[in-house]
């Protein structure tokens, strides 16, 4: 007798258990999606005031300079030991002041527009000081090429492309480039 009731008690929650998973789902509130009930709704979220701290310092004289607000120019050339070296300036046009760290991104293109060689590698071991730019001020970049007769395969290009340190807008400069594994050092202070 004892197992009939177990086997009926099992097979009462058996049937439960279908019916509750066939049963359609309810009803789509009007011009909605149906809706199945979850969670209850959180309770109201409480605001806590957090006490007051101290303004952060002033930067050191302000954002990272935009290529945009920046000039790019020659500023000079020399060469030395099978090595030509080309100085650049970077002017602030921006009415405030501004900063550049860092290597420049110097790449340079054929008439085409198609990257010559491959882009200036950085210099290793050079100190890299944070130029703060007041407008009108410029900040320098030196590019390396190896000279023809220590080159053997240089490139002509028509356009120097130039991303200023932490930008990813480029300035370019037109001019008669020779081309052959190119090296960029940082940005320094113009003096």
């Amino acid at each position: 007798m004892r197992s009939r009731w177990i086997c009926l008690l099992v097979g009462v929650v058996t049937a439960a258990a279908l019916t509750a998973c066939t049963e359609p789902p309810p009803p789509a509130p009007p011009g909605g999606t149906p809706t199945t009930p979850g969670p209850a709704a959180p309770a109201p979220a409480t605001t806590v005031t957090a006490p007051a701290t101290a303004a952060p310092p002033p930067s050191r004289g302000g954002g990272v300079c935009a290529a945009g607000d920046l000039t790019l120019t020659a500023a000079g050339a020399e060469g030395a030991a099978g090595t030509s070296y080309t100085t650049y300036r970077l002017t602030n046009d921006a009415a405030g002041a501004c900063t550049l760290e860092g290597y420049p991104g110097v790449s340079y293109l054929d008439a085409a527009g198609h990257e010559v060689q491959r882009d200036a590698a950085r210099e290793p071991g050079l100190p890299t000081p944070r130029v703060r730019l007041a407008h009108g001020a410029a900040a320098l970049f030196t590019v390396a090429n190896s000279t023809v007769e220590q080159c053997p395969g240089p490139r002509d290009a028509v356009t120097l492309r130039v991303y200023p340190p932490d930008n990813t807008a480029a300035l370019s400069l037109a001019g008669s480039y020779r081309v052959c594994d190119p090296r960029v050092r940082p940005v320094a202070p113009a003096s």
